[in-house]
């Protein structure tokens, strides 16, 4: 006697195959986010420790010709440091040079 359909026990064994497949995924999936939201969490929303004035320190800034660089070089002059400038572009550096002795003079 045959089993037709939906009772025949490869039919079965498939289905209970990708649904505990499914299952599976579906955790790790769930688990993945969840390890993401505490890293995003943990990295990203900390809060950093505020840079303190350094009159006369050094600091040495590559890439400050634009970006985070250049504002971080801002950032810096306007804390008090002595600022090191380091880029590819010789012309953008000498406009951020300038524009930092303009502001150290308003202040």
């Amino acid at each position: 006697m045959a089993v037709a359909g939906y009772q025949h026990p490869a039919f079965i064994a498939v289905i209970f195959g990708i649904w505990y497949l499914g299952l599976h995924v579906f955790l790790g999936l769930v688990l993945c986010l969840i390890f993401l939201d505490v890293a995003v969490r943990f990295l990203y929303f900390k809060s950093p420790k505020p840079v303190e004035p350094k009159e006369g320190e050094v600091a040495v800034v590559t890439g400050a010709s634009r970006g985070i660089g250049r504002e971080i070089a801002l950032k810096l002059a306007k804390l008090g440091y002595h600022v090191v400038l380091i880029a590819r572009s010789n012309d953008a550096i000498s406009e951020l040079a300038d524009h930092i002795q303009v502001l150290l003079i308003r202040m």
